[in-house]
């Protein structure tokens, strides 16, 4: 059976992917790498603590303290439970540097790339990204590798 054209274009891409992947891979940072770490810059975000209010606007009434088996039992009798969930741990300082210096890796791309591959970071939904960047799923794939590629390969350069 003959390779028509697209089906030719499409091989061509995945080789020239792999070939790019493994180009990197002999460097010190991979494309793989660059997602991993920019999946851990994305959760130490979400676990820092809020900011809920003004630094200057504070109550001077402490906080009372309560025991926790009387807030637990409490939200049994009232059928809260399913509803408490353990906040997340706030994250070391190592973890907010290695944060930093994700997100400055950012910078080293395009805007709309760069806000690919933050929404990827954050796990938003291909379907939302479609919708958001006007592209189709596989687009967005090609995309994003590519952003993660040339971040790598910039990093990889820097002395």
């Amino acid at each position: 059976m003959a390779m028509t054209s697209r089906a030719f274009a499409r091989a061509r891409q995945r080789v020239a992917g792999a070939a790019m992947i493994t180009a990197v891979r002999r460097g010190r940072m991979t494309p793989e790498a660059v997602a991993v770490r920019m999946e851990e810059a994305a959760d130490v975000l979400r676990r820092l603590p809020a900011a809920d209010r003004p630094g200057g606007c504070r109550c001077s009434m402490p906080t009372p303290l309560r025991e926790v088996r009387d807030v637990w039992s409490k939200a049994l009798e009232e059928g809260r439970f399913a509803d408490m969930v353990a906040s997340p741990s706030v994250p070391s300082a190592e973890d907010i540097g290695r944060m930093d210096e994700a997100l400055g890796w950012l910078r080293l791309i395009p805007g709309e790339d760069a806000k690919l591959v933050w929404d990827r970071a954050t796990r938003t939904a291909w379907k939302v990204l479609e919708r958001r960047f006007g592209a189709s799923r596989s687009t967005l794939w090609r995309r994003h590798l590519a952003a993660l590629i040339v971040i790598a390969m910039k990093i990889n350069k820097k002395p």
